[in-house]
């Protein structure tokens, strides 16, 4: 439980044979400005130190010190307690925007992307906006939910005014230049090929959408995704007309997630998120001038 919010379990999302339990989490006071979705990491959903009861009011007073909300203001949150259960195929994972078969380096021959159960989880996203009466909708992610966020935000870009992707997990030069998964060179190319197309899909979306704002928070030490690639994403969206901006992570923070991956670079949640530092209060600030006052235009 967080303390302020009542929870209201959600209709189950059931695609093909998965299937996806959400709750929506409510303030006790006041009526809700901003419904937030929050897409946790592939291996997250069941980590503590991410729990909702920790991160949630962090996120809420970061959002207020900001002042992306109003101080009596509120924020609802749009939980999908874990990834999506289903179907028989045996090691297979559907993470917000994409499915693929687990285990090391196996989703680079096995990923396709979920495009009918990105629709319906949209439909609840709408559907909970709706029933609060909310004015904004910030898609929130890390990791691979970084890069459901930014699947999700391109399928429906006029749902959505904010994007938060931060260690968004799509792979690219870095990933096919360091075999950083132990995949075999010709499946790396298939995987860059496939992730390219997405962020070219991202791009033009986004570049054409003047509602919808993208902020990526990425670390250049991160050995899991690549930096450059989201940097040029962002450059991409700015190029064709869209609002975005990339926050680099300090050196030093890029570990500071006890996640098993601190040695990787890939472990910066923690901070982007919840602080409190000065690099959280930049990362809000970020999102306020983007969403709110428009003045960050690189």
């Amino acid at each position: 439980m967080i303390p302020g919010f009542r929870f209201e379990a959600l209709p189950t999302i059931t695609d093909e044979g998965w299937l996806c339990q959400s709750q929506l989490a409510i303030p006790e006071q006041g009526s809700p400005s901003v419904l937030c979705v929050w897409l946790h990491g592939e291996t997250q959903g069941a980590t503590p130190m991410y729990e909702p009861e920790c991160t949630f009011p962090a996120i809420v007073n970061n959002f207020k010190e900001s002042g992306m909300v109003d101080p009596i203001g509120s924020v609802a949150f749009m939980i999908p307690s874990l990834l999506p259960s289903g179907p028989a195929e045996p090691d297979f994972i559907l993470a917000w925007a994409v499915r693929y078969k687990g285990g090391r380096g196996a989703w680079a021959h096995t990923c396709s992307e979920a495009r009918s159960f990105r629709e319906k989880f949209l439909d609840v996203v709408c559907q909970c906006k709706l029933q609060l009466r909310c004015e904004r909708v910030f898609m929130m992610g890390y990791s691979m939910g970084g890069l459901g966020a930014l699947l999700l935000t391109a399928t429906r870009p006029h749902l959505v005014n904010l994007c938060v992707a931060a260690a968004a997990f799509v792979p690219g030069t870095q990933t096919l230049a360091t075999d950083v998964f132990g995949v075999p060179a010709e499946l790396r190319y298939r995987a860059w090929q496939l992730c390219a197309g997405w962020i070219k899909h991202i791009s033009c979306t986004l570049g054409h959408c003047t509602q919808t704002r993208l902020l990526v928070v990425h670390s250049p030490a991160d050995g899991v995704s690549d930096f450059s690639d989201m940097a040029a994403l962002v450059q991409q969206v700015i190029f064709q007309g869209g609002r975005a901006h990339v926050v680099a992570v300090p050196p030093g923070l890029e570990n500071t997630d006890s996640n098993g991956l601190s040695n990787s670079g890939h472990g910066y949640l923690l901070c982007t998120f919840r602080g409190p530092s000065s690099f959280t209060s930049l990362v809000y600030n970020s999102m306020r001038d983007l969403e709110l006052h428009n003045e960050v235009a690189a």
